[in-house]
């Protein structure tokens, strides 16, 4: 999809591809039929925050650095929103689970601090 060719592209290069292509896919990239996710048909870092796995948001942001401030067409909220209701769920969810409540809330600051917003800051 983001035709990176190892051989010929250098890694900023490949960034730039990157960026590219969550710009024009990143609304509707999304995963589908997930009935054990409360983020299924949602855009895929909401999807993979979900699935508690949070490694393709930090290398979206540290590595490529690609605009997280998509607005979902499916929920219109962006992730930072996604995160704070996930945050609110957990937190008020017995047994409250204080290690994924601690996760989210790393990356919800980390990614405020590189510029995420809600969507009603957009």
């Amino acid at each position: 999809m983001v035709c990176f060719d190892s051989q010929t592209d250098t890694w900023e290069q490949a960034d730039e591809k990157v960026r590219v292509m969550w710009k024009y896919f990143g609304p509707n990239f999304r995963c589908y039929n997930y009935s054990d996710s409360v983020a299924t048909d949602m855009n895929f870092l909401k999807f993979t925050v979900d699935m508690n796995f949070s490694v393709p948001v930090l290398a979206a942001v540290k590595l490529w650095k690609i605009d997280i401030n998509v607005v979902d067409t499916y929920d219109g909220k962006t992730l930072m929103d996604f995160l704070l209701k996930r945050i609110e769920y957990v937190k008020n969810s017995p047994p409250v689970d204080h290690v994924r409540v601690s996760e989210l809330q790393r990356l919800y600051d980390l990614l405020r601090k590189n510029g995420g917003k809600h969507a009603h800051e957009l």
